[in-house]
């Protein structure tokens, strides 16, 4: 097996088994409407456009992490543009699947204490807070997903031309 499909195949297992289970974490343990209240009373500064402290402080520094692990081989083979961009596709992966693999476990696992079981996301949402939504098929999709999408290829794209 090339360095690159085994960098790409661990970074891939490790994107969708941290977002599968985070995004599971997320929704059936975590009260994430009371640690989104909390976090707006002690951080209200940090608060921005749906993006919460929680977010911030806890979730980006983990996931940058995780992000990292796969690709720090590539920093000691002195390949630093490969790193970048695999860390940055990475991130980018994990970000996106984790957000939607929460409304799809809301979905498929729905809690009997959630207002909003069994649904998609819907308009108003903290997630289409972020940057707008829009509609496909009647479904709604934030905008930032194809952003995220295309931020992840493209860096997938570059870490294969770089390592």
């Amino acid at each position: 097996m090339s360095d690159r499909l085994r960098y790409f195949c661990i970074s891939f297992i490790t994107v969708v088994f941290v977002s599968l289970f985070y995004g599971l974490m997320e929704y059936a343990f975590m009260d994430y409407r009371r640690v989104y209240n909390w976090s707006k009373e002690w951080f209200p500064q940090v608060y921005l456009r749906g993006i919460s402290p929680y977010h911030f402080f806890y979730m980006f520094p983990l996931f940058l992490y995780l992000s990292l692990l796969p690709a720090i081989d590539l920093l000691f083979r002195k390949k630093k543009k490969a790193f970048l961009f695999l860390t940055i596709a990475n991130l980018s992966s994990m970000v996106l699947l984790e957000d939607a693999l929460f409304f799809v476990w809301r979905i498929v696992c729905p809690l009997p204490d959630d207002p909003a079981a069994g649904k998609w996301i819907e308009e108003g949402y903290w997630t289409t807070k972020i940057m707008g939504c829009f509609k496909v098929f009647g479904v709604i999709i934030p905008n930032w997903y194809p952003i995220l999408a295309f931020i992840s290829f493209s860096s997938y794209l570059l870490f294969y031309k770089f390592s």
